[in-house]
């Protein structure tokens, strides 16, 4: 299954790249939970992340290298994608200005 805003396997790709650039290849698979091997493969792009992982990549860099995209509960639904936009939580992007689309 593939959400619409999860962020690509070459984002997770970077994302890793830049969580073992600050915390070395052992400290990231710590902190993601997998071996040293699985975070190799994924580097590599031999693996993709599945089941909760790229949630867990997503997660982890958020809070650790960018925490301004993780504010509220919205964020952690968005992926993030909309606190990059200005947009604080659900209800400021539900009230943004559009169409009536009542019946």
């Amino acid at each position: 299954m593939t959400f619409a805003l999860a962020p690509s396997n070459g984002e997770l790709r970077a994302m890793v790249q830049r969580l073992q650039k600050r915390f070395g290849e052992k400290g990231t698979a710590d902190l993601l939970g997998v071996s040293v091997l699985t975070l190799r493969d994924w580097t590599n792009g031999r693996w993709r992340p599945c089941g909760a992982s790229p949630k867990a990549i997503w997660l982890v860099h958020a809070l650790l290298l960018r925490p301004e995209t993780v504010r509220s509960a919205f964020d952690l639904v968005t992926w993030g994608r909309f606190a990059l936009c200005g947009y604080r939580s659900a209800d400021s992007f539900l009230r943004q200005d559009s169409e009536d689309w009542s019946i």
